[in-house]
């Protein structure tokens, strides 16, 4: 059996030390739980993993809210980035269908809304290729409206161009903002949400019903945006230069092309330095694992399973 340990310095409690037997015999193996593990008195790896102590349920070691680890490795411990993931309890427990070490994933076919695993609707994927179609038929909409003779007196299509891209750039800086790990009072960190959509933090807007479970791959959909769009403003303009006789004002000039493509890259630039940014955004698990913040990151090194990136 197990006791409490107590540092005291001064007459004062600095800290307290918990402890579990992880011997399957009679003879007690004392080890300290570490962070992330509630211990209570006569704590063990068998009452851990059952979730159930001959003294009550008073006495049964859990794992913290807010943290993870596996059946195979109960003292393990990760600290899971969305809390809502991680309920706690007995090791290799997560909240509603998530799968991964840490509780990174839905199953294939469900996305992660409202603090639970949700099956990918029809909507859903409509939606989404509603705006990718959007997305082909802005940046020529584009070049048309930004390219315009320069004046003397700035036109009302000209001050609309770049009042819009203003508040695209203050949107994308407090979104910015919101990403820093600060607990930012409720009604700030709510309204920040919908603005990730500028920085194209798509995971959040069920992306996963289109770019599927792996955590890389829908990293890697996410940086092939960039690279996309200068090749479609490409072969715009190569395809403008067939168009007839009749439409020759629409067709495209290489420095009305190059112009837009700066237009594109200049609004780009937030999203491209959060997306490369991805995989140094790290925190510490208890175990000694290091993690990304976000869970779309694509980086390399694994926590263990392959299942979420880490740093």
């Amino acid at each position: 059996m197990c006791f409490f340990q107590s540092t005291v310095l001064f007459g004062i409690t600095e800290k307290e030390q918990t402890f579990i037997n992880i011997a399957e015999e009679d003879d007690p193996v004392c080890t300290p739980c570490g962070p992330g593990v509630i211990c209570p008195f006569s704590s063990s790896m068998a009452t851990l993993s059952n979730g159930t102590a001959p003294l009550g349920a008073a006495f049964v070691p859990q794992i913290a809210p807010g943290h993870f680890s596996t059946k195979e490795a109960p003292l393990s411990v990760f600290k899971c980035e969305d809390e809502a993931h991680c309920p706690g309890g007995r090791p290799g427990t997560c909240a509603s269908e998530l799968l991964g070490v840490p509780c990174a994933e839905c199953i294939s076919g469900q996305t992660w809304i409202n603090g639970e695993c949700v099956g990918c609707g029809a909507g859903t994927i409509v939606l989404w290729v509603f705006f990718m179609v959007l997305f082909f038929l802005t940046l020529p909409a584009v070049y048309y409206a930004g390219n315009q003779p320069v004046v003397a007196k700035v036109s009302i299509r000209q001050t609309i161009g770049m009042s819009v891209g203003l508040v695209v750039a203050l949107l994308q800086t407090l979104a910015i903002i919101g990403l820093m790990t600060v607990e930012w009072p409720g009604s700030f960190q709510g309204s920040t949400d919908w603005m990730k959509a500028f920085l194209l933090d798509v995971d959040s807007f069920s992306f996963a019903c289109i770019g599927g479970t792996s955590a890389p791959v829908r990293y890697i959909l996410t940086v092939l945006v960039f690279p996309t769009g200068i090749a479609w403003l490409c072969l715009c303009r190569a395809c403008s230069a067939w168009l007839p006789n009749s439409l020759a004002q629409l067709r495209w000039g290489n420095n009305e092309t190059l112009n837009t493509m700066g237009h594109f890259l200049q609004v780009s630039f937030g999203p491209m330095s959060t997306i490369a940014l991805q995989c140094l955004m790290c925190y510490t698990h208890p175990n000694g694992a290091h993690s990304s913040w976000e869970e779309d990151a694509g980086c390399e090194e694994n926590l263990g399973n392959g299942d979420t990136p880490a740093c």
